[in-house]
C-alpha cells in the first residue's frame, strides 16, 4: 500500500514538472468598473464640475497588458494573464464613471474648458496567486499618484497616493479567478479616491473658482465694485464681446447673486 501512495506522488510530481515545461496560451482577462446603479460617494457633495482625467503609465515597458501569472504548485510560471484592454484606459474609464455618476462632466484637457484636471500616474496594476493545501489565494493591487490642477492655469491643489487592494479563495485559478481580483482592486482603488477627502476638496475648492455669467453689454474692459450692505460685487466687464461676468468672494453667496436687482445686474459700460 506504501508503495501505491509513493508511486502516484512520484506520478503527479512528474506531470506537474511535465506541465511547467509546456507552454499554454495566455489567458485573458477584462477588468471593468461600474458604479453601483443610485448609489453615489462623498464626490457629488462638489458642485458639478467639467473635469478632465489624464493617465500615465509609469509601469516597466515590457509590462504592457500583462496583469499576473497562473503558476502550478511549485511556483513555476504556466501562462501569462493579459488584458484585452489597456490598463491606463481601464483606470481611465473606472475614475470617469464614478465622475459622471456622481453628477460631473468629462472633458478633454485640450478643449481648455475644464474647472480641473485629475492627472493620475499608473504605478502597479496586478494579480497573483498563492496555492494552499486546500484552496488557492488571490490577490489584485493596484497603485498610483493622483494630482488635482485648477483647471484655467494648472495650479496644483493637492498630489497623493491612492492605492486598492482586493483578496478572494479559490478552488481554482482560471481567468475568471484573475479578473475578479483585478476587478476587486480597481473598484477599491475608485472607492478609495471619490472618498479621499483631500481630494474632494481640491474638487471643491476649483469648482468654486468658476465665474458666474449674470448679465450682458457691450464689448468693454472695465471694472465696477458697488457695495450693498456688509457685500461687495465686483462686475467685470471682459473683454469678450458680449458678456459681463461677475466675481463674487466666499462672503457672497450665489443666490445673492441671482437675486440681484436688475438694475444692478445690467450695468452699461457708460455708467462706470
Amino acid at each position: 500500500m506504501n508503495n501505491l501512495w509513493r508511486l502516484c506522488a512520484i506520478l503527479v510530481m512528474a506531470l506537474f514538472t511535465a506541465l511547467s515545461g509546456c507552454a499554454f496560451p495566455s489567458g485573458h482577462v477584462r477588468p471593468l468598473y461600474t458604479p453601483e446603479p443610485g448609489t453615489r460617494s462623498p464626490m457629488s457633495t462638489v458642485p458639478s464640475s467639467m473635469i478632465s482625467v489624464e493617465v500615465e503609465d509609469e509601469r516597466d515597458l515590457y509590462v504592457v497588458n500583462w496583469l499576473g501569472d497562473q503558476k502550478n504548485n511549485f511556483g513555476s510560471v504556466l501562462r501569462k494573464v493579459l488584458s484585452d484592454n489597456d490598463p491606463p484606459t481601464i483606470v481611465r474609464e473606472a475614475l470617469t464613471a464614478e465622475l459622471l455618476n456622481n453628477g460631473h462632466k468629462i472633458v478633454d484637457t485640450e478643449g481648455g474648458n475644464s474647472d480641473a484636471i485629475v492627472r493620475v500616474t499608473l504605478k502597479r496594476y496586478w494579480s497573483d496567486m498563492a496555492i494552499h493545501a486546500f484552496d488557492v489565494e488571490m490577490k489584485g493591487s493596484l497603485e498610483a499618484d493622483i494630482v488635482v490642477l485648477v483647471g484655467s492655469d494648472k495650479r496644483q491643489l493637492v498630489s497623493k497616493p491612492i492605492n486598492g487592494s482586493y483578496r478572494e479563495s479559490r478552488q481554482f485559478a482560471g481567468d475568471s479567478a484573475f479578473e475578479s481580483v483585478l476587478n476587486g482592486a480597481l473598484h477599491e482603488f475608485v472607492r478609495a479616491f471619490s472618498r479621499d477627502p483631500e481630494i474632494v476638496d481640491a474638487l471643491r475648492s476649483a469648482a468654486s473658482r468658476k465665474e458666474g455669467v449674470i448679465g450682458t453689454g457691450r464689448k468693454h474692459t472695465a471694472a465696477h465694485q458697488f457695495s450693498r450692505g456688509c457685500c461687495r460685487r465686483y462686475l467685470v466687464f471682459s473683454a469678450q464681446v458680449g458678456w459681463c461676468q461677475v466675481r463674487y468672494s466666499t462672503h457672497l453667496w450665489p443666490s445673492d447673486v441671482a437675486n440681484l436687482p436688475a438694475q444692478e445686474r445690467r450695468i452699461s459700460p457708460g455708467k462706470i
